[in-house]
């Protein structure tokens, strides 16, 4: 146990990483979809943003609770090896480690907040501008 214990650390640290970068990716883009309006070169519909608009919240809410469920099971696991002396040094690692989770999912509220300000203001600017043309196409 005592070998294995020297690479929890490294390996909850990657895991956590690995994961929260591909979440990430994955929220941005559909966050990046919404606000351009275009996907694979056809342009969104408002009712489609607004679909898309509960995916990324759906998707975000996932990525703040995996990011607290991260740091969870990485300080459960160093509270565990924290009471065998041999292994003390490695919990003090994932203690460590469980705060790069933990901030990440105090910044992907943060982030969050600000980036739904921008899709719903997106969102409504598309619904006026579709609202407009419409007019436009009845009056003409």
């Amino acid at each position: 146990m005592n070998e294995f214990a020297v690479f929890l650390p490294l390996a909850g640290f990657w895991v956590v990483f690995d994961s929260l970068n591909k979440a990430t990716q994955f929220v941005n883009s559909l966050r990046d979809t919404i606000v351009t309006g275009v996907s694979g070169g056809t342009k969104l519909s408002t009712e489609h943003k607004k679909a898309l608009l509960y995916d990324w919240r759906l998707s975000m809410m996932g990525t703040v609770f995996a990011c607290f469920l991260f740091a969870s099971i990485l300080i459960f696991i160093g509270e565990h090896l924290f009471w065998d002396v041999a292994t003390r040094g490695a919990a003090a690692m994932l203690f460590g480690t469980s705060s790069f989770p933990f901030f990440s999912g105090i910044f992907f509220v943060l982030c969050g907040i600000s980036d739904q300000k921008l899709i719903l203001k997106t969102i409504a600017i598309t619904a006026l501008s579709d609202d407009a043309s419409e007019e436009f196409d009845e009056n003409v």
